[in-house]
């Protein structure tokens, strides 16, 4: 007996040339146009990183006991072209990816962008595209001592011991037979979820730009890592650092002491007046040691380089 495989979306791409397909299996086809001759084709357990889960169910507890409502498969639920060389594929689990279609490689870096679980995506316009996600939220419990008037049940599934499951058993059993009032179970409650709708653009943009945003956002060691990798200018991220922090020995070591540019830092030990004496002092005996007679014999042995380098 044969089992059919049904595809519940096509799109093709923006040279006409292929069509991709979802399938209900979780596999994904790649198919010549107008020949229809298999490209390529992937079942779910091939596909790379089709089991990650994102971070803030691993990590966050109570997030993570609605991973079983939010994400009940890891298929693929939407597809669509950034351009006729790559793929935009978005899982069940929110998992958002720009892939190639040769080897399906996230072209975005080591790991996919995070949206909610099972979020739809548009095609690519003025480079970016749309995706469509539902945060759902689930009411906390009620709490013990709140009443109401009638009595319900929780509808979660929860662990109950072997007295309570035949506790239960037995009254529906004899409820079933009598029809009498004091056996009747209690009812369940409906799960109420909040769902809040957001439309997300993730645009192409280049590393100098998504460096400044994560400057300008204040997501500091992620910039980091970005400098470092594609050898950037840190000295914007300590610089940023040292403006929004007050004087101190800390951000003395931490933010001025690893800036490159001397004649900022020579100048930030200048103008910048602390708001206490202590302070006051570290950073004049900083400056003072960054300028004395060996720090400079030092630095005409040097290319340019930390304040501390000098010292």
């Amino acid at each position: 007996m044969s089992i059919l495989d049904g595809v519940f979306k096509l799109c093709i791409s923006p040279d006409d040339k292929l069509v991709v397909g979802l399938h209900y299996s979780g596999k994904l086809t790649i198919w010549r146009l107008p020949s229809l001759k298999l490209y390529h084709c992937w079942g779910l357990e091939e596909q790379p990183n089709f089991d990650e889960i994102s971070p803030e169910f691993t990590d966050n507890p109570q997030r993570g006991k609605t991973l079983k409502d939010l994400v009940p498969c890891k298929n693929l639920v939407d597809v669509n072209w950034w351009d006729s060389k790559s793929l935009i594929l978005s899982r069940c689990t929110g998992s958002v990816t720009v892939s190639s279609t040769k080897t399906l490689k996230n072209l975005l870096g080591t790991s996919p962008e995070w949206f909610e679980p099972s979020s739809r995506v548009t095609g690519v316009h003025h480079d970016g595209f749309l995706g469509l996600e539902v945060e759902c939220v689930f009411p906390q419990k009620r709490r013990l001592g709140d009443t109401t008037e009638e009595e319900f049940e929780d509808s979660d599934d929860e662990d109950t011991s072997f007295v309570s499951k035949t506790t239960k058993l037995t009254k529906d059993v004899l409820y079933y037979v009598t029809d009498m009032e004091r056996f009747q179970p209690p009812r369940k409650r409906p799960k109420i979820i909040n769902r809040t709708y957001r439309l997300v653009c993730l645009k192409s943009t280049t590393t100098e730009e998504l460096y400044t945003r994560k400057i300008d956002h204040e997501e500091y060691g992620e910039a980091l890592e970005l400098a470092k990798a594609y050898s950037l200018d840190t000295d914007r991220v300590y610089q940023r650092q040292w403006k929004k922090s007050d004087v101190s020995i800390a951000s003395i070591q931490d933010y001025l002491s690893k800036i490159k540019k001397r004649s900022w830092v020579f100048h930030e030990c200048i103008e910048r007046i602390p708001y206490n004496i202590d302070a006051m002092r570290e950073l004049l005996e900083f400056g003072l040691k960054g300028t004395d007679l060996q720090a400079l014999l030092k630095r005409g042995r040097m290319e340019e380089g930390r304040w501390n380098d000098y010292r």
